[in-house]
């Protein structure tokens, strides 16, 4: 425990520094923290892509579903329509 002025005067400076070392660290930690916020937001804006990317596949898939369909379908009715034309001794 100090007992004299240059005791207290020794202890005041080393606490100075420790506080100087304490707000470097922090300083620190506060630019980490930014960094860490920024990798997060540009993760959520890839995300954010992405989902926008799937959901686009997801339409565009639905609608290639559905053109398949319709050609199966047309098909479907293209063969009845020439079996029964052949079938008449149409050609």
């Amino acid at each position: 425990m100090p007992t004299t002025n240059k005791d207290y005067e020794n202890r005041i400076k080393s606490l100075e520094q420790e506080i100087n070392q304490l707000k470097h660290a922090l300083g620190q930690f506060a630019v980490g923290l930014d960094k860490v916020s920024q990798v997060q937001a540009n993760q959520t804006s890839v995300i954010a892509g992405l989902i926008q990317a799937t959901e686009t596949q997801a339409h565009v898939l639905k609608k290639l579903v559905d053109n398949t369909n319709r050609n199966n379908e047309l098909a479907e009715q293209n063969e009845k329509l020439l079996r029964k034309l052949l079938g008449k001794g149409g050609f």
